[in-house]
């Protein structure tokens, strides 16, 4: 794929070349290329149609593409659930909710990720499914979450085009080693510490990461958020990290049936709350006795059969609502991303592009810029 330049090198200023077709691709994805833009027009007759985002050959819309004014919370990007769950032996039927490691989901177009991590036995931080007091709580991955998550830190900063959050969900009760406020403030260091300076930081306490912009954030080459859930007080104590709960809204629909699941999405769509919105596009498999089970028996059958059945009927029925009412679809948050017959990425995909186009400044605007 080839694409524009539009960065002037000594002005910084935008401009497009002459020769459109012959620019090397690193330099259509630098961040910062309509930070001379102070506003964004986003009337429909403003937006860059699929036409001419295929004329323009911008098939994927990166966050530096858009709008410097333009909010964290207005943004629409893919994400993954229960991301470091690819590697899972025990019970995978209920337990692997992904198939492919974490940098696959990132190259995927993943730019959220739902990590959740607790020390086993041994002290070791391990990737998990379900939490220690549940039933079937008992589900750790066989291998390292230190290591792979530091890859994901490194793979981000070497995308500056875009944002990315990571999730750490902490399991904090039960029968494994107890993680407190301080082993939880210990791993977040450990697998953040290489990458202090591209952290998305709060200036006070009454920051909201959702009302931060990019030019507040990826123009500033800080394109990594850190949120933790079941953290304790450590992100009241810490600008790094950010309280999920605090942060984002939506929620689990909990159910294993397509239309009420969507049901609940539309909800959450509907609602004019201006945390960051999690869309999570994933049915759960349930086990007896869960009366939920009966609203769509392929539930029992594992979260593989529940998706091949469903995922295309939520994802068509998700991009309807947003499409005919303009709703914004906030993060994308989906089971086994990547893989053709169990997850409909790519329709979430076009639908994050159709979402985010109205940031995007038509060329003729990025002319007069220059």
């Amino acid at each position: 794929m080839t694409g524009f330049n539009l960065i002037d090198n000594f002005s910084g200023k935008s401009i497009l070349t002459k020769n459109i077709l012959n620019q090397p691709e690193g330099n259509f994805f630098k961040p910062g290329f309509v930070s001379e833009l102070n506003h964004c027009d986003n009337t429909p007759e403003m937006m860059l149609s699929g036409k001419e985002l295929k004329a323009n050959r911008i098939e994927s819309i990166t966050n530096a593409q858009m709008c410097g004014t333009t909010p964290i919370n207005e943004i629409a990007m893919l994400g993954t659930h229960d991301s470091g769950t690819y590697a899972m032996e025990n019970l995978t039927g209920i337990s692997r909710c992904q198939k492919i490691n974490l940098i696959q989901q990132a190259e995927q177009g993943a730019q959220y990720f739902d990590l959740r991590v607790r020390r086993n036995d041994e002290g070791v931080w391990k990737f998990y499914h379900g939490e220690r007091g549940a039933a079937f709580g008992g589900f750790n991955s066989p291998n390292e979450a230190i290591p792979e998550v530091k890859a994901l830190f490194k793979y981000a900063v070497e995308h500056p085009e875009n944002l990315f959050i990571f999730k750490f969900h902490f399991d904090t009760k039960g029968r494994f080693a107890t993680d407190n406020e301080t082993t939880v403030k210990r791993f977040i260091d450990e697998v953040s510490s290489d990458y202090r300076d591209r952290l998305i930081k709060k200036t006070n306490e009454n920051d909201r990461l959702g009302d931060l912009t990019l030019n507040e954030t990826l123009h500033q080459e800080n394109n990594i958020a850190i949120l933790a859930n079941h953290a304790g007080k450590v992100p009241e104590d810490n600008k790094e990290i950010w309280d999920y709960k605090a942060t984002t809204r939506g929620g689990w629909g909990k159910t294993p049936s397509a239309d009420n699941l969507v049901k609940y999405l539309e909800k959450s769509l509907k609602s004019d709350k201006e945390e960051i919105l999690v869309s999570q596009t994933n049915l759960p498999a349930f086990l007896p006795p869960s009366a939920a089970i009966f609203s769509n028996p392929k539930a029992l059958m594992g979260l593989e059969a529940l998706a091949k059945s469903n995922h295309e009927k939520v994802a068509t029925a998700f991009s309807k609502l947003v499409k005919e009412n303009n709703f914004n679809p906030g993060i994308i948050s989906m089971d086994f991303i990547g893989i053709e017959g169990l997850s409909s990425d790519k329709i979430y995909s076009e639908l994050c592009n159709f979402h985010n186009r109205q940031f995007v400044p038509k060329i003729s605007e990025l002319l007069m810029a220059s």
